[in-house]
């Protein structure tokens, strides 16, 4: 397990410098100590428990190493010894700053391309790939323990024809609006909203508000065609949705 790998972890570096501490004090207390500063280094490169753990350890363990070089090595001994140790130190803070760094940049990249994975450009609402792993995963739940589940499909109607007509940029923009009107309905319930494909559009709520698909469906009706008056410049006919819903 994760708690007894850091434990063996732990327990690896004291081990390791707790031994190189005896071999570079008491042997030869004349003679500087190279080692110490070198393995110091070594092991600011062991990442099985966080960075902040290591170094509180590490700089624990050097204290007592330059407190044991003080009381049983020469001075001149002891001034090489801090000196190497504290430049060790530093270099060793500052390489597990960068590290953390480059491992901070690389959790923020991965969870940006995690939400690409699962977003729909257009739109800015879940993708088909999602919403279908959600409610594989809800459906289950939602069977088990009883509960109301509600899922929308809605189309936006004639929507090649609004796309002929003023081209796929105002297409697009059509797409973001309904999904806006749609976001706007849900915004309040336990509801996951995404963009199936095309003109076409999910929602799925659960608990007691499923009970109320109908009116919610209403809603978005109204919702919609109070928003595409404004983005339908000229359209004869106003862009209107149609929608399905499977209550169960």
């Amino acid at each position: 397990s994760l708690k007894t790998g850091q434990a063996l972890c732990v327990l690896f570096i004291i081990m390791v410098m707790g031994f190189i501490t005896v071999v570079s004090v008491f042997p030869f207390p004349e003679r500087p100590a190279i080692f110490f500063p070198i393995l110091y280094l070594l092991m600011t490169l062991v990442f099985v428990f966080p960075i902040w753990k290591i170094q509180l350890l590490l700089t624990a363990i050097e204290a007592v190493y330059l407190l044991l070089s003080f009381f049983y090595k020469t001075k001149a001994a002891f001034a090489y010894d801090a000196s190497g140790s504290i430049t060790a130190w530093l270099l060793g803070f500052l390489f597990s700053y960068l590290v953390l760094e480059l491992r901070l940049r690389e959790h923020q990249t991965r969870k940006k391309l995690e939400v690409m994975s699962i977003t729909d450009e257009t739109t800015g609402l879940f993708n088909r790939r999602y919403f279908n792993r959600y409610l594989s995963n809800i459906y289950l739940v939602c069977k088990r323990e009883e509960i109301p589940i509600a899922v929308f499909m809605i189309d936006i109607d004639d929507f090649k024809r609004y796309n002929d007509r003023f081209g796929h940029i105002k297409g697009d923009e059509c797409l973001y609006r309904v999904a806006n009107a749609i976001r706007g309905v849900f915004r309040d319930e336990e509801a996951l909203a995404a963009r199936f494909g095309g003109e076409e559009f999910v929602c799925c709520m659960m608990g007691k508000v499923a009970k109320n698909a109908e009116k919610h469906a209403e809603e978005i009706l109204k919702s919609v065609r109070g928003l595409s008056r404004e983005a339908a410049h000229g359209l004869k006919d106003a862009v209107t949705v149609s929608i399905g819903v499977a209550v169960e």
